[in-house]
């Protein structure tokens, strides 16, 4: 009887082990497909994930040697629940951001090295994290943004863009005539159709009499990969 249970004992501590062996196996195989696809956060989920899984197998073996021992689990468990409850309250907000996480790195919603505009804020984005997201702002400082709040606002990425909007207003005197103003808008529409980085289609009109000035304004994409060239 005793080797019996030792060996009882021996396999279930030995399926947990094989268990936590093929959860490390998986994650593994995880970091390299997140790699491969230029996934953010390659590193820091499937380490979480692997804790998380690894955790619960270790559970679970210990609750199957009590119970391989006879011992009354009903009271235990129901206490889990009750302490389930109150933890996953208390972790309310870090389970959010690390939901938020993951949804990002999954969604490709934003990418380390991007421009983006996050609500009113600009930067670039350096890290993106399991519970925030870390950007490097326009006057050099770092902004670590929560995951979970990521999720709640405006979210803009500057640096998707394929062409760049120019839309100048040019202010000319009350002094210049008709000729001259027809002159301007012809010359203005030829030399952006002249342009080869111009999109094809260039407009270029007459808008308003303003206080102090009659206003042209100018309405046409330029191809761009970044703002300098533009």
């Amino acid at each position: 009887q005793f080797w019996v249970t030792v060996s009882g004992v021996l396999f279930i501590a030995a399926a947990t082990w094989l268990l936590i062996f093929l959860t490390s196996w998986l994650a593994e195989r995880a970091r390299g497909w997140m790699v491969r696809r230029g996934l953010a956060g390659a590193d820091s989920l499937p380490r979480l994930m692997r804790g998380v899984v690894n955790a619960l197998w270790i559970f679970a073996g210990f609750v199957a040697t009590l119970h391989y021992f006879d011992v009354n689990l009903t009271a235990a468990l129901a206490g889990l629940g009750v302490g389930g409850i109150a933890v996953a309250l208390a972790a309310q907000k870090t389970l959010e951001n690390i939901i938020g996480g993951a949804s990002l790195i999954f969604d490709k919603a934003m990418k380390v090295g991007e421009f983006v505009k996050v609500g009113d804020t600009v930067g670039t984005v350096e890290q993106i994290g399991l519970r925030s997201t870390r950007i490097r702002t326009l006057d050099r400082s770092v902004l670590r943004v929560p995951n979970g709040q990521l999720s709640s606002v405006t979210l803009e990425s500057l640096s998707a863009r394929d062409k760049f909007w120019l839309h100048p207003i040019i202010c000319l005197t009350y002094k210049t005539t008709s000729p001259q103003m027809q002159a301007v808008l012809d010359g203005i529409r030829k030399l952006l159709d002249r342009s080869p980085a111009v999109e094809a289609g260039p407009r270029v009109r007459f808008l308003r009499f303003g206080p102090y000035s009659l206003d042209l304004e100018v309405f046409a994409y330029v191809h761009a990969s970044d703002w300098s060239e533009f």
